[in-house]
């Protein structure tokens, strides 16, 4: 695709070339400035293997879902979002402002709104980075529940494994939803659904003294 301004206009016919490519697909927006993972730097654009969904009208996470070019990230985990900001397409976290607030020892509980009217099973999955190294761990990060087919945003509950110890802070979380098995990974693609990712925050417990509200870090909304 070149522009009527010829050769010139490259930069930007690259870019609407990867819209028109990608606009049927929905990607994450975890942070990913350069390749590979590390504290701060998820798998997330389309070029370093993040998650993506084809998309498919009966089968989302919150009331809406939109596609984009693969290649959306920031440190707010908004910018998949329509204008940057909610509503947006991140909706279905029903209360992330108290979800994503995690404390150490505990069992984090995560609300979600989601859809399925495709005529098979679907399943919701999660992973919150626990260790804020920038990879969602299956095995000690992962939360999963089934989604039947003729749910209409109806709301589901992930019950994750306790926060680890080691970590307080701002790390991130991510959200799949598909009938395809390949969601039950934080990156690759899946056939059908979406990819939500939003900030969260972890803190420590509660001392017991005056001092403890230092431990509690405010909460990040998954917005700017």
């Amino acid at each position: 695709l070149v522009g009527s301004g010829g050769i010139g206009t490259s930069a930007r016919a690259l870019d609407l070339v990867y819209v028109s490519a990608f606009s049927g697909a929905d990607f994450g927006d975890a942070p990913d400035a350069f390749a590979g993972a590390g504290p701060g730097n998820y798998t997330t654009v389309v070029t370093d293997g993040g998650p993506s969904h084809t998309l498919h009208a009966g089968l989302r996470i919150g009331a809406r879902v939109d596609g984009d070019n693969g290649f959306l990230q920031n440190v707010a985990a908004n910018a998949d979002d329509v204008a940057g900001s909610l509503p947006g397409d991140e909706d279905g976290l029903i209360d992330a402002a108290s979800d994503l607030v995690l404390t150490i020892g505990a069992q984090p509980t995560v609300n979600v709104r989601v859809t399925n009217t495709t005529g098979g099973p679907a399943t919701l999955y999660g992973w919150i980075d626990y260790n804020a190294n920038g990879v969602f761990e299956n095995g000690s990060e992962r939360a999963s529940v089934a989604v039947a087919t003729g749910t209409n945003n109806g709301a589901v509950t992930l019950v994750f494994p306790g926060v680890t110890s080691g970590f307080a802070g701002t790390t991130y979380a991510r959200f799949r939803l598909s009938t395809d098995i390949a969601a039950s990974n934080p990156t690759g693609a899946a056939t059908g659904g979406e990819v939500e990712d939003y900030r969260a925050t972890i803190t420590r417990p509660a001392s017991g003294t005056a001092d403890s509200a230092n431990d509690v870090t405010t909460a990040w909304r998954n917005s700017t």
